[in-house]
């Protein structure tokens, strides 16, 4: 008894075992714990309806979307850099944020390893050490807020896409 899930039919059947109406069984979602259950459905059950010409349309759009995803990637990197060498303010905030990233991820680490392995009480600070290490990072935190609403003003685009061009950037990188 195999069984996969719709996404694995769609690729390898050509078909929506949820078109066909199929049943299903749900299992514990394997990859988050909070997740909602996964749908499988028996490959028996399926097989009956297997669509050569389905695989080429699932192929086809599949290529499509990465290509556009490799578009609007390329298209987003090229605006960032081309906002960043016109603007120098630009170049001086994204820094800035680099750097606020590093410094809170430090700070994190330094109290994970004051508090130690036994330490589960995160309601509360493990010392006076761990207090001022995460007042420090509120204060981080909120400059990073305050840099990127400037940011946001002068690059005219949301958060979300600077955040994604931002991303692009460091992976061509």
């Amino acid at each position: 008894m195999t069984m996969h899930t719709l996404k694995w039919y769609k690729e390898n059947f050509g078909v929506s075992p949820v078109a066909l109406g199929l049943p299903f069984v749900e299992k514990k979602n394997p990859y988050y714990s909070s997740g909602s259950p996964m749908k499988l459905w028996e490959e028996e059950d399926v097989l009956p309806f297997k669509s050569d010409v389905g695989i080429a349309k699932h192929q086809v759009r599949k290529a499509a979307g990465t290509k556009a995803y490799q578009t609007r990637k390329t298209n987003l990197i090229k605006w960032f850099e081309s906002v960043k060498s016109e603007d120098p303010r630009v170049h001086e905030i994204t820094h800035r944020l680099w750097e606020i990233g590093t410094q809170i991820r430090e700070l994190h680490a330094l109290k994970a390893i004051c508090r130690g392995d036994g330490y589960d009480d995160y309601e509360n600070e493990h010392c006076t050490l761990c207090c001022e290490r995460t007042d420090h990072q509120n204060r981080l935190r909120d400059e990073r807020a305050v840099l990127f609403q400037e940011l946001i003003i002068v690059c005219g685009k949301d958060k979300r896409t600077i955040q994604l061009a931002r991303k692009y950037c460091r992976e061509k990188a």
